[in-house]
């Protein structure tokens, strides 16, 4: 089974200690992965805005 946990900042170090005291818990952090989903979903969001201009692909291709 897999789990996502949200953890406060200031208590996420005890978890994982906590965590990695178990034979039968494998764990990651997803801190990376999630800010670069983030940031990507920021993006489109500001696209749609209409704050970032975007040109069609046909034209970025034809660029390089």
């Amino acid at each position: 089974m897999k789990l996502l946990l949200e953890v406060e900042n200031n208590k996420a170090s005890l978890i994982i200690e906590l965590l990695s005291n178990f034979d039968f818990v494998k764990f990651n952090k997803l801190t990376n992965e999630i800010s670069h989903i983030k940031k990507a979903i920021d993006q489109v969001d500001s696209i749609n805005k209409g704050l970032i201009k975007t040109k069609p692909a046909e034209v970025f291709l034809d660029e390089i």
